[in-house]
Formats: C-alpha cells, structure tokens, sequence
C-alpha cells in the first residue's frame, strides 16, 4: 500500500471464508430395506461432515442414526440430549430429553407413512476420523405422525476415539425406505 495521509492506494487480499460444502456421494432408498448404509464417506480428506436428506417410510415407524466403524460395524453405544418440539392445529408443547448409551440416536417419534411428506434430516459429524479423538454429531430431525409435527434438535458423541468411517440410517422397525428418499454426504471446507 502506498499514499500518503488519509489515501492508500494498493490492492487487498482476503483469506478463503471457507465453510463450503463438497458433495462426497448421495443413497437412495429401494424401496425394499429398512436400512441405508452409506461406507466409507468419512475419511481423512475432510475432518467434519455434513448430512442432508429427506426419508419417505411405507409404514410409520422412527427413523434412526447409527455410526459405522472402520471395519462396516455398526458402533455401539451413544450418548446425547436434545430438545423437541411438537404441535397439532390445537396444541403445542416441548420438552428436553437424553439418549444414554443408546444403540442408535435420532428423533424418539414416528414419521407417517407418506409419498408425499419426508422427515428431513440434517446431520453434522466432528472429526470422525483424527485419531485419538472422540467424535461427536448433531442432529435435527422433523417428523410428521400423521396427527403432529415435531422437530428435534441434538447433540452428542461416543465415549471413546474409536474410527469412524460411514453412517446406516435405519426404521425402528420392519418398515422400508422409499425410492424416493435421497441422503447425500458433504465434506465441510
């Protein structure tokens, strides 16, 4: 820069904002399985993701989160506390709640069995991959039962630094995921 009293003349240059997204793959849903594992998505490339997505359900039932470890193994136990909220045409209500050593975490309510209206879904994952370091998730999660909508919203993690390499998204119960149903996962820059 050059000038003199108040005048600068010269050129600026900004460091990169980053927080942008890279798409790393997107599933579907078959119509004919309950469970959509996405492997290997998680990798040293990016140290934290993000997952987007709407899932439409043949039956009404939950839907549910599980961590994959490196070996394609569902991890075990989950730890976190969200809140969530819910209303009808005639009333409205919240309340907080934990998930605590959990085989799988998400939002604890039923989705219809809808062709037109998904739960969305939208996750984001820490460091799944640096060693040594436990990884932790948020979730938000929006479901409709056929009579109330909720959303939640939580936050988490495993008490260990154990790998973690992809995520099976999965019903509570038989019900099967929709071929209209599209997860996709995104490396954060």
């Amino acid at each position: 820069v050059s000038g003199s009293g108040t005048t600068g003349i010269g050129q600026l240059s900004f460091a990169e904002a980053g927080g942008g997204l890279v798409k790393i793959t997107t599933a579907s849903g078959t119509g004919s399985s309950g469970i959509i594992d996405i492997t290997g998505c998680f990798t040293s490339t990016y140290e934290n993701y993000e997952i987007r997505g709407v899932c439409f359900v043949d039956a009404t039932e939950q839907v549910k989160f599980s961590l994959l470890n490196t070996s394609g193994s569902v991890y075990g136990s989950y730890y976190n506390l969200g809140h969530k909220g819910y209303s009808n045409n005639s009333s409205t209500d919240h309340e907080m709640y934990r998930q605590w050593a959990d085989s799988s975490f998400g939002l604890a309510q039923n989705h219809s069995d809808s062709t037109t209206r998904g739960s969305q879904i939208r996750l984001q994952i820490y460091q799944p991959r640096v060693t040594g370091v436990g990884t932790k998730f948020e979730c938000h999660q929006h479901t409709y039962d056929g009579s109330y909508f909720r959303t939640g919203y939580m936050m988490g993690g495993l008490n260990d630094a154990t790998e973690i390499a992809g995520i099976r998204i999965k019903m509570s119960g038989s019900a099967n995921f929709r071929t209209q149903t599209k997860i996709t996962v995104y490396g954060l820059v």
